[in-house]
């Protein structure tokens, strides 16, 4: 389930993509992309942790319930929770993981041009 880490939820910047509704073609895919972009985060040596559920189980309930995130569905859902800024998280409107949307989602985090959740 981790991509990059061990590192703690509750202490650092954690994306996580939520599959537990989706094929495992679509699983397979998001985990790969995911796996390169953890892999060039941690060579820039960028503080983020990467997460993914490809099946129920673990933290994946109290994520959902935290983010408002609902019922998994066949579509895979990117949350970013930024727990040390006191509970935030921001849910990207992609439904795909590709390179592209997960680079242009954690890119408008960095840059400040996403709407700012609270957690629940």
């Amino acid at each position: 389930m981790v991509a990059n880490g061990p590192g703690d939820i509750n202490e650092e910047v954690t994306l996580c993509v939520m599959m537990e509704g989706c094929s495992a073609k679509t699983s397979t895919t998001a985990t790969t992309v995911l796996l390169e972009i953890a892999e060039q985060f941690k060579a820039a040596k960028k503080e983020i942790a990467f997460i993914y559920a490809a099946k129920s189980g673990g933290p994946t309930e109290q994520i959902r319930k935290l983010t408002k995130l609902g019922d998994p569905s066949d579509k895979p859902q990117i949350v970013l929770m930024d727990i040390p800024d006191e509970g935030g998280y921001y849910v990207s409107p992609a439904t795909e993981v590709t390179a592209d949307t997960v680079n242009g989602f954690l890119a408008a985090y960095e840059a400040k041009e996403l709407d700012r959740q609270q957690l629940g």
